[in-house]
């Protein structure tokens, strides 16, 4: 009988342990990918500034080449309408909505393909 009890303990124990090590590998998947969102996040957000000063810069060399203070704003504002409407055109494409799924997918689970092509 007590063979039998110290195979239980033993069977709960194993149990723990690898429950134990299930929630440290969740822990670091979960940490690994909001990791890599934030840095998603920041690098739109630096996107988003560098356009910003690129479109003001082409707006006041517009402005100056136009001699016209706001036909160079009005010619930036037109190319952001000719993008906005070949968006417009292009959103439904599967083939892009691919390819852009492809790349957000290999860079927020790079580490975890990085990771099961090492265990290989």
């Amino acid at each position: 009988m007590s063979n039998i009890s110290e195979i239980v303990n033993t069977i709960k124990k194993l149990i723990d342990v690898r429950l134990e090590m299930i929630k440290e590998e969740i822990r670091v998947r979960i940490s690994s990918f909001i990791a890599r969102i934030a840095i998603l996040v920041l690098m739109g957000i630096f996107a988003l500034f560098l356009l910003l000063f690129i479109s003001l810069s082409l707006a006041f060399y517009l402005s100056e080449v136009t001699r016209s203070p706001f036909l160079g704003f009005l010619y930036v504002a037109g190319i952001y309408l000719v993008i906005l409407v070949i968006l417009y055109f292009v959103r439904n494409s599967l083939q892009l909505q691919a390819s852009l799924r492809s790349s957000l997918s290999r860079f927020v689970f790079f580490g975890e393909q990085k990771k099961k092509e090492e265990h290989e």
